[in-house]
Parts: structure tokens; C-alpha cells; sequence
């Protein structure tokens, strides 16, 4: 058997003994080689070829002809042998004659034991087929595998079907792969051939369930197969729960209906559109109140913004409960006019400290963008910002200062003052803390009468929402009478006890107020000097009122 046209008969079950040592060689490796035939195995036949316990280093190939194509081949089967010993396993196509040729690695001849095994293939499950499918019933639980059944379609694994019959129209159908040992696909048709009902791939870790609706007269039947290429041993349950025996109402929709106000509060309804009452007596029920289920819509409510409800359908039959759905809706509050420089509020020019207050707030106010938002006073960069402008007076002098409102007041405040125009602005001054309290006073002196600057306010750290004042005044009256305020003077500033005011005409009356706004000292000196004791007033800003024949001039000081 040196060459493949004289191989040497071999069968199933046969193990021979031989040498390579005198051979020659045939071709493949640089080795001595013998060969053997192999005839009449069957299809699908698993045929092992083993040299294990060889007394050299083999190599073992076999062909479908002489001359033909290789089929399979081994050097080293250590898994199996032990050693560097070969062994090689194929599938037989029913009707091939095999050649089994017996080499060494490299140039390696010597002494070698053959053996060949036949296992024959198993046979396809009765089920294999859907023509073939196995019956199954409603409560049924059945073990199988797919491990040798053919592909029927689908995904490109093996698969087995199950038929099931005789279900009731409404009943609700579970089967379910759960526990099985491999990926499994399901699938379940209404005919072989037919329509696929219903599938599911993962529903239990990467097993698979799936649940449908039984018309009543289809037979259905359930493909088991695996994802991909897999298979495997499977436990397929079915399980078949009756329909109710009451009819519920059909809901068609549900719909949560707002009603907000501008501050953010308001109500909500959850509109819930019926097309069938069902049986009577059902209802909807928020676990506080009950609404008689109609067809037609049904305004469930209302309820407060931000509530959260959840509406139960309570039939006369258990059955036919469910739960309508869990509803919330919360009201936003609308952004102030002057959220955007384009609605910034005019602020009026008084003569006097606070003549005019603006209340203003920044609930519902959102960030613009101007002036890479930052500033200049504050660590604390625009938030929540509203805006103001005004028009600097003939005097070219401007006071602008915020204040807590009487009502929801802000506590702290930031403001920054602008020229120019949105997106191309120019800050003219800042402030933090200059106001009363921790609010917010810039005062502007040599500007252009007739410019018109933008003022930026938001609320210093955390965002707070709330009110606030806001006021602007000249601290020069725009109509002073040079003749009358003419030579007045007032000083120490900063004082620590007594301040002394100065004029060529009568001082009438001198009225002081702290920064709140609130009057702290009256006089009527009726005299050209006044002195003003203000050593019991804790040190802070001051603005003085002074009138000189009816004409008014305010003063700020500095009390030490």
C-alpha cells in the first residue's frame, strides 16, 4: 500500500499495524507514507481516523479520491493521544470511497497503529418539520432538543415545532422557553407556512417567552429554535389564562389637560376617552373620588400642579379592573417681561432718593447671554437676570439702587450697569453690596444727558426667586437755582458726630434717610447753619434732603 492506487482495505471498527520505514513518498510532507481505503460508510456517518499510540511523530490526511480533494487532516492530537500522534474526524457524504494516507511530520517515518470508528448520525426529531409539529395543550410543559434537527427557515439553526389547538377566543397564551440551556428564539405561527403571530428572543436571561391572544379557531403553531447558529436542550411551557368573563370598557386614550397661570400655579384634568362603557357600574377611581366610566370623554380631576395621581378602573367584576395609568403635571412659571433686554423696563428719574420704586422680579426668569456673563463686582456671574433702562437726566448724574420689596423679597442682589446695545455692550459700573443691606446702589456722575443705559439685576448666590425695588434719581434737582444753593456747603464727610450744613439763604428743612429709604432725621433750622447730631446713627450711607426756598438738593454722607 505504498501508493494510493494499492491502498489497503480498511473498515469500520478495523485497527491495523505497519511501518512507514521502507515506504516512499507520495507527495505533502517530506516523509514516507502508506495509505488505506475506507468504502461503504453511510451519510452523515461520523468517522474518527486515530493514530494515537504510533511510535513516531505522524501525520495523518485523508482524501476522496486519489488525487482528489483533501478532507481532513491532523499532526498533533495531544487532546486526544497524548502525544505527537495525529487523529482527524469527518462527516461522511454517503458516497465517497476514502483515502487515508499515513505520513510522518517533516521527514519522520516509523512504526504506527491505525484505527478507524464509525458512529452513525442521529436521526431528526418526529418534530423536525412543522408538517411533522407534536401536539401541545394548554398546561402542558415538554423537554426536547434541537441538537439534531435540520433548519426549517427563520435564523440559521436547528429548530422542532409544537402544535397547538383548541384555544378559546380572548385567551390569553404564554409559551415559554425559560430554563432551557441555550439561546433560544420562539416563534408561533397561525398556520405552517402562515403568518408569524408573535416571536421573542430574550425574555428570561437570553431564553425566550412570549404571550399572545388566541382568536379562537386558528390552530398555532410554536417554533423552538436558537439565536444565530445555536442549540441545544430546551423546557417549553404553555400556559393559557380564560378571558375575563365581563366585558370592560374600551379605552381609547388618555389625556393630561392643563390650566396655568403666569405665576406657575394652576390645575390639571387627565381627559380619558372612551369608545365602549363595557358592563355597567365601572368607574374611575384617583382614591379620592369616583367617576361614572361612559362612553364618550371623561374629565378625571382637576388637581393641583405638581400632583401626582394614579387612576384605577374599578369594574362590578374584578375581572374587568385595571389601572388607567399614573398622571403628574407641574405648571411652569412664565419668564417677566424684561427678561431680555429687548422688554427692559424704563425706569423713571426722580430728584430725590427713591421718589419712584419699580418693583421688580426674576421668578421665572431664565440666563441671557451679553457680555460673556460675567461681572465685574461679583464672584457671582448673571443667573436668573431681568433687565431695566433709563435715560441719563440734564444733570448727567445718576443714582440707580435696588431695595427689598415689601412682599416675596429677594434678600441680595447684583447689578451691573451698560451702554450700547444688546450683544456689543460696554459696562459702565457694577455693584454687589453698595445698597441697603446686601442690595445693590451705583452712582454715575458725568454722563451724557439723553443716553439711555441698560441696567442687568439678578440675584446674588443660590437662585432665589422673589422681588425686589429698583429706583434711579439725580442727586442734583434739575432745576436748582444756582442763586439759591449758591456757596452751600456741608462737611465733616465722612462725619462721626455732627454734621454741619452751610448756605446763603435759609436753610427751611433738612430731612435724612437711611439706605432703606427710611427716614431717620427731621429739622427745621430756618437758618443759614444747621448742625445735625448724628451720633446715635450706626455708620452707613446717608441721604440728605436739604430745601432752600422750596428748592430740594440731596446729599449723600458717610457716618463713621
Amino acid at each position: 500500500n505504498d501508493e494510493c492506487v494499492d491502498a489497503e482495505p480498511i473498515a469500520c471498527g478495523d485497527t491495523v499495524s505497519g511501518s512507514t520505514a521502507n515506504a516512499t513518498d507520495s507527495g505533502d510532507n517530506a516523509s514516507n507514507d502508506v495509505w488505506y481505503e475506507l468504502a461503504g460508510t453511510t451519510v452523515g456517518q461520523e468517522i474518527t481516523a486515530s493514530l494515537c499510540g504510533s511510535s513516531f511523530d505522524t501525520f495523518i490526511r485523508v482524501f476522496d479520491a486519489c488525487g482528489g480533494t483533501q478532507v481532513a487532516s491532523n499532526d498533533d492530537d495531544f487532546a486526544n493521544c497524548g502525544s505527537s500522534a495525529s487523529q482527524t474526524t469527518f462527516v461522511s457524504d454517503g458516497t465517497s470511497t476514502y483515502y487515508i494516507m499515513v505520513e510522518g511530520f517533516g521527514s519522520a517515518s516509523g512504526d504506527f497503529d491505525l484505527a478507524v470508528t464509525c458512529v452513525d448520525p442521529q436521526p431528526a426529531p418526529a418534530n423536525d418539520e412543522c408538517v411533522d409539529a407534536e401536539p401541545i395543550a394548554c398546561g402542558d410543559a415538554v423537554s426536547g432538543s434541537t441538537a439534531f434537527a435540520t433548519d426549517s427557515g427563520e435564523n440559521a439553526s436547528n429548530d422542532v415545532w409544537y402544535e397547538l389547538a383548541g384555544t378559546l377566543a380572548g385567551q390569553e397564551i404564554t409559551a415559554s422557553l425559560c430554563g432551557s440551556s441555550f439561546d433560544t428564539v420562539i416563534r408561533v405561527f397561525d398556520a405552517c407556512g402562515g403568518t408569524e403571530v408573535v416571536s421573542n428572543d430574550d425574555f428570561c436571561g437570553t431564553q425566550s417567552e412570549t404571550t399572545f391572544v388566541s382568536d379562537g379557531t386558528s390552530t398555532y403553531y410554536i417554533m423552538v429554535e436558537g439565536f444565530s447558529s445555536s442549540d441545544g436542550d430546551f423546557d417549553l411551557a404553555v400556559s393559557c389564562v380564560d378571558p375575563p368573563a365581563c366585558v370592560p370598557p374600551v379605552i381609547d386614550s388618555s389625556t393630561v389637560l392643563d390650566s396655568c397661570n403666569p405665576d406657575g400655579t394652576g390645575t390639571f384634568t387627565v381627559d380619558i376617552v372612551v369608545s365602549d362603557g363595557g358592563d355597567a357600574g365601572s368607574v374611575f377611581d384617583d382614591g379620592t373620588t369616583t367617576y361614572p366610566v361612559v362612553a364618550g370623554t371623561v374629565a378625571v380631576g382637576p388637581y393641583d400642579s405638581g400632583d401626582t395621581v394614579t387612576i384605577e378602573l374599578v369594574a362590578a367584576d374584578t375581572a374587568c379592573s385595571s389601572t388607567v395609568g399614573t398622571f403628574s403635571f407641574t405648571c411652569t412659571v412664565e419668564a417677566p417681561d424684561n427678561d431680555e433686554i429687548a422688554g427692559a423696563i424704563m425706569l423713571p428719574v426722580g430728584d430725590t432718593l427713591c421718589e419712584t420704586e419699580v418693583v421688580g422680579t426674576n421668578v421665572g426668569a431664565t440666563d441671557s447671554i451679553e457680555n460673556d456673563n460675567e461681572a465685574s463686582c461679583s464672584t457671582i456671574d448673571p443667573t436668573s437676570d431681568v433687565w431695566f433702562s433709563v435715560t441719563v437726566p440734564a444733570t448727567g448724574e445718576l443714582n440707580i439702587q435696588t431695595s427689598a420689596a415689601d412682599i416675596d423679597s429677594i434678600t441680595d442682589t447684583v447689578m451691573e450697569v451698560y451702554s450700547g446695545t444688546s450683544g456689543a455692550l460696554v459696562e459702565v459700573a457694577c455693584s454687589d453690596d453698595e445698597g441697603p443691606g446686601a442690595f445693590s446702589l451705583v452712582e454715575l456722575t458725568g454722563l451724557t444727558p439723553g443716553d439711555v443705559l441698560l441696567v442687568r439685576v439678578w440675584e446674588c448666590g443660590v437662585i432665589v426667586e422673589g422681588n425686589f425695588n429698583i429706583c434711579a434719581w439725580s442727586p442734583s434737582a434739575l432745576d436748582i437755582d444756582d442763586s439759591v444753593f449758591g456757596n452751600f456747603n456741608y462737611y465733616p464727610n465722612p462725619v462721626e458726630n455732627t454734621l454741619t450744613l452751610g448756605a446763603q439763604n435759609n436753610i427751611e428743612t433738612v430731612v435724612m434717610f437711611n439706605m432703606l429709604g427710611q427716614e431717620v432725621l427731621r429739622t427745621l433750622p430756618n437758618n443759614v447753619t444747621s448742625n445735625l447730631d448724628m451720633s446715635r446713627l450706626d455708620a452707613g450711607a446717608y441721604f440728605v434732603k436739604v430745601t432752600i426756598a422750596n428748592i430740594t438738593k440731596t446729599i449723600r454722607v458717610i457716618k463713621e
